[in-house]
């Protein structure tokens, strides 16, 4: 359906936060990283050209290099 409304979007994010700890190999409460999701807004969603929601994993360190997936951090 291409009916959606905020709170569908709102609660994109947590299959993000279901995913953290298998991919990274840690509980997100005691991981480096911060978990946060990019969503379609509203009005792509309702066009149907814009259907994904993409977990973004961040840190306070500028300088972490390579994946997080498996780093235990």
């Amino acid at each position: 359906s291409s009916d959606v409304c905020s709170s569908d979007l709102s609660s994109a994010g947590i299959g993000c936060f279901n995913r953290f700890e298998t991919y990274v190999g840690i509980d997100n409460q005691y991981s480096e990283y911060f978990i946060t999701n990019l969503a379609p807004t509203e009005d792509s969603w309702r066009n149907g050209n814009d259907r994904e929601v993409v977990c973004v994993l961040t840190t306070d360190d500028l300088a972490t290099s390579g994946s997080a997936r498996g780093s235990r951090r």
